[in-house]
């Protein structure tokens, strides 16, 4: 692993943190803190990822590991027409493995996340359609031997989607 994939992977995981600490804190309520501030920095590092993985991705084009995290990162960081192309390009060179498939869910549904959060009625649509490939890439996933339900439940990639009917039919019809 380069430096460059570390680093990628480290500032990710930290950005990571700072929003579930800043959506904890904002769900106890807690007095003092800065929550915006915690955001802010978040999303910065999320803008830092989203250029290291560009390069990475420059540097193989069709590495679909490096697709599929790029897509996440868009998404994040609100390059949504961006994340859309890249998912789909994803979409069609991934063929049957059951994690890329199910990575490429869980880019999706950051994507439909995304345009949830911009809160612009003009996206349901596009939301909508983001939520429902989600869905068959985890039909995609189950069909080639994906077998983690504690990952649909637990995954907070899956956040954004989980709620929908598409997705609860999905788990309910039984991974």
């Amino acid at each position: 692993m380069s430096f460059r994939e570390s680093l990628d992977r480290v500032l990710y995981a930290y950005a990571i943190t700072l929003l579930e600490q800043g959506r904890d804190k904002q769900e106890n309520d807690v007095q003092g803190q800065d929550v915006q501030g915690q955001r802010e920095r978040a999303m910065n590092l999320f803008a830092e990822v989203t250029q290291i993985r560009r390069e990475l991705l420059a540097t193989e084009p069709d590495n679909t590991t490096r697709q599929i995290a790029l897509i996440t990162t868009l998404s994040r960081i609100g390059e949504i027409d961006e994340a859309v192309e890249l998912a789909q390009s994803a979409r069609e060179n991934i063929s049957g493995d059951s994690t890329f498939l199910y990575h490429l869910a869980c880019g999706y549904a950051q994507i439909a996340g995304a345009l949830d959060a911009s809160g612009r009625n003009e996206n349901e649509k596009l939301r909508q359609q983001m939520i429902d490939e989600a869905v068959e890439a985890l039909r995609g996933a189950k069909r080639a031997g994906f077998y983690r339900q504690s990952d649909l439940r637990l995954d907070p990639d899956l956040d954004p989607i989980r709620g929908s009917k598409a997705f609860e039919q999905f788990v309910e019809n039984g991974l």
